[in-house]
């Protein structure tokens, strides 16, 4: 970064200053600030540059010469540098003093870096001449060029990372809104929103792919499933052709009133679902055998089935959303130098109390490599080791957070494998869940509602327990007279 233009040091007065456009559209002043100046004076310079009239105009330290005509001051000391107009040397040095001052706020942080990208500067340029890390002015470019995001930074005081995330859903006006209510309300919890939102698109991009796909061929699509009610279409499985055979897709090719609806599912491909109208074309019959069910009897089973798998496949989308976080989550907390002072005995129960779900994941290592950010192993090349163990070799340092790497990697493969049986109504990995909260990671509400069940199993059983001993203790207390009188 260049360093201070050379110039002198003089004391001016304040009221002769001339205050220069600052990056910061406002220089709050505090009474305790004013007092101090008062008191004390202005105890660093301020940087300024002297006009070819004379005036002297203030680059950077804009809040100390407010405080000082405030305070009533009759001079305070500036350091003069020679005059140079130049936006980005005008621009680097005021984000520089401020920060040091006080903290910008994030639409003044965004402005800023904004102007310099206007002035040319890319951004290994622009984290050169601040010494800003280069994911923070990363961040605020992105958010410069998105007039939604950098108002709604503005305006409801959002920090840099919140207002980065709002920046891929402008085009999404609820998304957008929920985001930005949740880093109101709940701001732990937004990479969880962000990424169920995103999840939630690219199963609609995926749906709306097919659909597309399949008005091109000349299919009927379906906005709406058809329910049982429906006496219009009929499902292909419930229809055999004129020979007896299941209908595929390739018996329908010649049928103009060939309809489809696509049905998600979850974690997989949407599935498109093949109707033919009622009555049936030619060459096509119902399918027999199966007994006959009220039409009333039919939609109460297909309203309770349709209620009870949209349940389970919201949790388990949550489930996948939250998973994609708190594995994000973990790739960054494995990086760090220093771990959490109790990681060597989560390292000492994994290889103990959780041996089986650790025997499990040993074979590859495939996500303890992921979460270490190393190459995954093809296990079915001899010549490509096990990057894990190079990895403690080169670096003996990393050796903790290796093992521990693996041993976290065993617990989220066992969570998710219960999670993928029980559908979701699951409390396993509630113990390991906590664990990670206790170490900084913000729950969502899918992971909480898991800890939440596990809690409310523990005071079950607790009762339960408590209802036998008081049971066993009835039988003992009419068992003892009988004892007696004998």
């Amino acid at each position: 970064m260049t360093g201070t233009p050379e110039g002198v040091l003089e004391h001016v007065a304040p009221t002769a200053l001339i205050l220069e456009e600052n990056v910061r559209p406002s220089a709050p002043l505090t009474p305790d600030f004013i007092r101090s100046v008062k008191e004390n004076g202005v105890l660093t310079p301020v940087l300024a540059h002297r006009m070819e009239d004379g005036s002297v105009v203030v680059r950077a330290g804009q809040r100390r010469t407010l405080a000082a005509r405030e305070a009533e001051l009759t001079s305070m000391p500036v350091y003069i540098v020679t005059a140079d107009e130049a936006t980005t040397q005008r621009i680097v040095q005021q984000l520089v003093e401020n920060d040091q001052r006080e903290e910008l706020t994030t639409s003044e942080r965004v402005e800023a870096f904004k102007q310099l990208s206007f002035e040319g500067m890319n951004l290994r340029e622009i984290t050169k001449r601040t010494g800003e890390k280069p994911a923070v002015v990363k961040s605020a470019l992105a958010v410069g060029k998105s007039s939604a995001a950098s108002s709604a930074a503005r305006e409801h005081q959002l920090t840099l990372e919140q207002a980065d995330a709002l920046v891929e859903f402008e085009a999404d006006a609820a998304a957008f809104a929920r985001l930005v209510e949740t880093a109101q309300s709940n701001p732990a919890r937004l990479d969880h929103v962000a990424q169920e939102l995103r999840d939630q698109r690219a199963r609609e991009e995926a749906v709306e792919s097919l659909r597309a796909d399949y008005l091109s061929r000349g299919w009927n699509v379906l906005q709406e499933h058809p329910g049982w009610r429906d006496d219009k279409f009929i499902q292909v499985g419930s229809v055999l052709t004129s020979d007896g055979e299941s209908v595929t897709e390739s018996n329908l090719a010649e049928v103009p009133e060939r309809t489809v609806y696509m049905q998600r599912r979850y974690n997989s491909a949407p599935h498109p679902e093949l109707y033919l109208p009622v009555p049936l074309p030619a060459g096509f019959r119902k399918r027999w055998g199966a007994p006959e069910v009220s039409a009333e009897e039919k939609a109460e089973r297909k309203a309770a089935e349709e209620a009870e798998k949209a349940e389970r496949e919201a949790a388990l989308e949550a489930w996948k959303s939250a998973t994609t976080v708190r594995r994000a989550w973990l790739t960054e907390f494995l990086q760090r130098k220093k771990l959490p002072t109790d990681a060597v005995t989560v390292v000492a129960r994994g290889l103990t109390a959780s041996r089986s779900a650790l025997e499990q994941t040993l074979y590859d290592n495939e996500l303890a490599h992921v979460l270490m950010q190393l190459p995954v192993p093809d296990m079915r090349d001899p010549d490509d080791d096990d990057h894990l163990s190079k990895l403690i070799t080169t670096r003996p340092a990393s050796a903790l957070q290796v093992a521990l790497a693996v041993v976290l990697a065993a617990a989220e493969e066992y969570m998710g494998q219960a999670h993928q049986a029980q559908h979701g109504a699951t409390s396993e990995g509630a113990e390991y869940l906590q664990l990670l909260q206790a170490w900084g990671y913000s729950l969502s509400e899918v992971e909480t509602a898991r800890v939440e069940r596990a809690a409310a199993a523990a005071v079950a059983a607790a009762e339960r327990a408590a209802e036998l001993a008081a049971l066993e203790a009835a039988e003992v207390a009419d068992d003892e007279p009988e004892e007696q009188s004998a």
